[in-house]
């Protein structure tokens, strides 16, 4: 299996994007046009998703008779 880091992906993202928006730039059939919007919304959503820091969810609970707890979860 290859494995990416998070760095490489953010790199490909922005290429694909320059790409996608120099074919967007030209004069293209309709079909074409779709196809590399498509692709310039995707590596803009990759790109987006790949940017933002991981966000935290806090569960926490306490009974009176037991000490308070907090459970962090990353999603």
């Amino acid at each position: 299996m290859i494995t990416f880091t998070k760095e490489q992906l953010i790199a490909s993202a922005h290429a694909r994007i320059e790409f996608a928006e120099m074919m967007l730039a030209g004069e293209l059939e309709p079909l074409k046009e779709r196809t590399w919007s498509i692709e310039l919304e995707l590596a803009r959503i990759a790109l987006a998703s790949l940017e933002t820091e991981a966000v935290a969810d806090v569960v926490a609970w306490s009974s009176p008779n037991e000490e308070r707890t907090c459970d962090v979860r990353l999603r």
